[in-house]
C-alpha cells in the first residue's frame, strides 16, 4: 500500500471513530430538557405538596400561634415591629419593588431578545416569556385567593389585639374576606423560583439549582419581615411557597416536554 493509500485509510478511519464516540445532537431550540415526567412529579406534585404539609402542620399543631407570639407584646396589645420605619420601607416596601425590576429586566430581555441576541436559539427566546409568566402566575393565584378567604392577619385577630375572630374558610364572600391568607409579599419573593426553571431551560443546570435555593432564601426573608410585623402566620407564608412553585414548574412544564408553551 503506497503511503497516500495509507494516509486515505488513516483519516476514514479516525472519522468513523468520531462519529461513533460523538455525544448526541442538542435538541432544537437551544433547550436541553430533562425528564418531563421527573419535573413534574418533583416540582409540580411533590415539593408544593410537601410544602402545603408543613402549611397544615403548622396551622393545626400551634406552631403558627408559637412564632407569632414571639414578636406580639401583650402589655401593647401590638407587634412592636408594626410601627418599625426602617423595617417596613427596606423589608417590605423596598424590597417588593426589587421583585418588580427583576420582573421588568426579565420582559426587557424577552422582548429584546431578538435584537439584542440574534443569535440566540428560538427555544432560549421562548423561555425568557414563559418565565415572565412564571413570575406573574402564583402571585396573581395568592392575589385572588386573598379575596376569597376568609383568615384573617394576626394583627387582625383579637387573640392579638385586633377585631377579628380566627376562622379558616377557603371560599366566602368578599365582604367575609380576611385579605390576608396566602401571604402576598412572601409570594413575591419566591416567584424568583421562575428564574430557576428558566436557567434549566437552558440547559444551566448549576445555575438553575443555585437560582431555586436563592428563591428559597429570598422568600423565607421576605416571608420572616412579615411574620416579625404580624402581617402573617408560618403557614401562610408556607402556602405562598408552595403555590408560586407549583405555579411557575407547571408553566415551564410544556417546555421541557418539548412542546411549545
Amino acid at each position: 500500500m503506497n503511503p497516500a493509500s495509507q494516509a486515505r485509510d488513516g483519516l476514514l478511519n479516525g472519522l468513523s471513530k468520531r462519529a461513533i464516540t460523538a455525544p448526541p445532537p442538542a435538541p432544537p431550540g437551544g433547550r436541553f430538557p430533562s425528564n418531563p415526567s421527573r419535573h413534574f412529579w418533583l416540582h409540580v406534585v411533590l415539593i408544593p405538596g410537601g410544602l402545603a404539609l408543613l402549611a397544615w402542620l403548622a396551622a393545626s399543631s400551634g406552631i403558627d400561634r408559637v412564632v407569632s407570639d414571639l414578636f406580639y407584646a401583650p402589655s401593647l396589645a401590638h407587634f412592636p415591629a408594626h410601627d418599625n420605619f426602617w423595617l417596613e420601607l427596606f423589608g417590605h416596601r423596598i424590597a417588593k419593588a426589587g421583585i418588580w425590576i427583576v420582573a421588568i429586566g426579565v420582559l426587557v430581555a424577552a422582548v429584546g431578545a431578538a435584537r439584542i441576541w440574534p443569535a440566540a436559539p428560538a427555544g432560549a427566546r421562548r423561555a425568557l416569556w414563559v418565565a415572565l409568566l412564571a413570575m406573574a402566575l402564583g402571585p396573581a393565584i395568592v392575589f385572588l385567593l386573598k379575596q376569597t378567604t376568609s383568615h384573617h392577619c394576626p394583627w387582625d385577630l383579637k387573640a392579638y389585639g385586633g377585631f377579628a375572630d380566627a376562622t379558616f374558610d377557603w371560599f366566602v364572600a368578599p365582604v367575609d374576606a380576611g385579605h390576608c391568607f396566602p401571604s402576598g409579599h412572601a409570594s413575591a419573593g419566591y416567584s424568583v423560583v421562575a428564574l430557576g426553571f428558566l436557567a434549566k431551560a437552558v440547559d444551566r443546570p448549576r445555575l438553575a439549582w443555585g437560582a431555586l435555593i436563592g428563591a428559597v432564601v429570598l422568600g423565607s426573608a421576605f416571608s420572616a419581615v412579615r411574620i416579625v410585623q404580624g402581617a402573617h402566620f408560618v403557614s401562610h407564608n408556607l402556602w405562598a411557597a408552595g403555590i408560586d412553585w407549583c405555579a411557575a414548574a407547571l408553566v415551564f412544564t410544556p417546555l421541557f416536554a418539548g412542546a411549545k408553551p
